[in-house]
């Protein structure tokens, strides 16, 4: 068998196998389990050429499985297997994806933006990380994410995260999730009618009121007593 294994990886499969005997081999013939072992049979025809490559191509982490024919008309008792053959092509999933609780876009005077996700991968090479993007006032993405969570593993994971931004701007943000065989989807391709969340931050007003007293003033002899009217007005 070369090569005798493959860890994950999003490619195909191919294995070269090749049976030797001193009298000659007549048939070889493979199966493919995502268990410990196969029986390929002892059928008289062979399922691939000896010598040459084996291929796989669907997910999975595969046993590869082969017997032979020796020239004497004799099969090997016990297949011979080596594993694992691992393939995974399917991209992992953004699940959910808010903003300050929000699905859509909003605005708000709130300059500590949370960002909560979900993300699962039923590819097999389990999650490696998630990434989150942001562009400012529609000025690009730019060239690396503004956050890259390495804590993301297994088939499910869920975190946050808070940015702190300036008022008076727009922030526009979105979430790529990586494989551990760089398999990577996006909010837009997971979710379809979610791309990315646009927050429009405003700043507060400064608060725009004033106060009267009256009267003005007055004066009040000892033991006695007087009343003001106090007005706020906006």
């Amino acid at each position: 068998f070369n090569p005798t294994s493959r860890v994950w990886g999003s490619s195909d499969i191919s294995v070269v196998v090749t049976a030797a005997d001193s009298s000659g081999v007549t048939y070889t013939r493979h199966c493919w389990t995502t268990g410990a072992t196969c029986d390929p049979g002892t059928t008289g025809s062979s399922t691939f050429t000896n010598g040459t490559a084996i291929t796989q191509s669907s997910n999975g982490s595969w046993t590869l499985c082969v017997k032979a024919r020796d020239g004497g008309g004799s099969w090997n008792t016990n297949p011979v297997c080596e594993e694992p053959y691992q393939i995974d092509k399917t991209e992992p999933n953004v699940d959910s994806f808010t903003l300050d609780g929000n699905s859509n876009n909003f605005t708000t005077t709130d300059i500590t933006l949370t960002i909560d996700y979900t993300v699962s991968d039923t590819g097999g090479s389990d999650l490696d990380q998630v990434e989150v993007w942001r562009q400012t006032d529609g000025g690009g993405w730019g060239a690396t994410a503004v956050y890259t969570d390495s804590a993301a593993s297994g088939s499910s994971y869920s975190n946050s995260w808070d940015d702190t931004v300036s008022c008076g701007h727009t922030y526009e943000y979105g979430i790529h999730v990586y494989d551990n065989v760089n398999n990577w989807a996006s909010e837009s391709t997971s979710i379809p009618a979610l791309s990315t969340i646009t927050a429009t931050v405003n700043c507060p007003l400064d608060p725009d009121f004033s106060i009267s007293v009256t009267p003005a003033s007055r004066s009040v002899s000892e033991g006695g007593n007087t009343t003001y009217t106090v007005r706020v007005t906006s």
